[in-house]
């Protein structure tokens, strides 16, 4: 499937906050003053083919900024002896942002992408200008996934076994690879809205799934059973768009309309028909929100603030 992503503007790699190679590419428009770049953080296990549909929409209006999480795709694994965190992928993503000399970024993330997006608004909150928050939970998102209640109190035990249990638990992701219907089935049944999205774009989701390295997806899976990023949101005042799937079985629309109600400057917003995957399914109805939120929540609020400090002086 020929995309834009395959002739990017400029790709490479940095040096990241710890020695390790973070590849990146930079795509859409050339970088000017007068345009705020976009940076794309997917979901686990994913790419920067999860935002194909809805990042072109920006193609000639912003610079688009992809990078790779460590231990996925082009990106370096730190080795068994340090455990990913998502922390870590945040400032990643700082030192890409530091390293293009962008100031400032629209940032976008998808499923465990929010958890990197809040981590890096938290932490260097005069890199995010904004957040647009799709199918994501700051919470365990075992506790309502697939409508199943039980979850939340096995996952995180069972995950935080890993280092002790690496070869079991290889053995395990390597059957998952061999057994791609299966995998396909069920990613069908609960990730995507099959009528809404392109037969391309589910083998192009198995395919990024085996390009990452074991060790960091359960060690990033384990990180996330642990709800960190709840204690972050309402400390994080970037204007923030929370977007649901109203179908979305993953992380169902209750846990993101919390997620909204928990951050001081956050707008939630629903699709009907939407899945785990709804910025690749309704990326044109999406557009349009993400366009409308920006116009009254990042322009308005700043003529505001002039306005306050003229009456002020007066």
């Amino acid at each position: 499937m020929p995309t834009f992503f395959d002739k990017p503007h400029e790709k490479g790699y940095i040096k990241s906050f710890d020695g390790l190679k973070i590849y990146w590419e930079h795509h859409g428009a050339a970088f000017s003053k007068q345009r705020t770049p976009i940076l794309f953080c997917y979901g686990l296990a994913c790419s920067k083919h999860q935002w194909r549909s809805l990042a072109e929409m920006f193609v000639n209006e912003h610079p688009l900024i992809f990078f790779d999480y460590r231990g996925h795709h082009r990106s370096e694994y730190q080795g068994e002896n340090e455990k990913t965190r998502i922390n870590q992928l945040a400032k990643d993503a700082c030192k890409v942002l530091e390293e293009l000399s962008i100031k400032e970024a629209h940032v976008f993330g998808h499923s465990m992408g929010c958890n990197v997006a809040l981590e890096l608004a938290f932490n260097f909150p005069e890199k995010t200008k904004s957040l647009v928050l799709i199918a994501g939970s700051a919470e365990n998102p075992f506790k309502r996934i697939l409508g199943l209640k039980f979850l939340d109190s096995i996952m995180p035990t069972l995950l935080g076994t890993f280092p002790e249990k690496k070869e079991q638990f290889r053995t395990f992701w390597s059957w998952v690879l061999k057994n791609r219907p299966l995998l396909k089935l069920l990613v069908l049944a609960t990730g995507f809205n099959r009528k809404a999205v392109e037969g391309q774009d589910i083998e192009t989701y198995l395919d990024s799934v085996a390009n990452v390295s074991p060790n960091a997806f359960f060690e990033l899976l384990h990180d996330m059973s642990l709800g960190n990023s709840e204690s972050l949101l309402r400390r994080i005042e970037s204007p923030t768009l929370v977007v649901s799937g109203a179908n979305d079985q993953v992380t169902p629309p209750d846990v993101q309309k919390k997620l909204a109600q928990s951050m001081p400057n956050a707008e939630y917003f629903s699709i009907p028909l939407g899945s785990h995957n709804v910025q690749l399914e309704f990326a044109d109805y999406l557009n349009r929100k993400i366009r409308e939120f920006w116009s009254q929540r990042i322009s308005k609020p700043t003529i505001k603030k002039v306005r306050e400090k003229k009456s002020e002086r007066n």
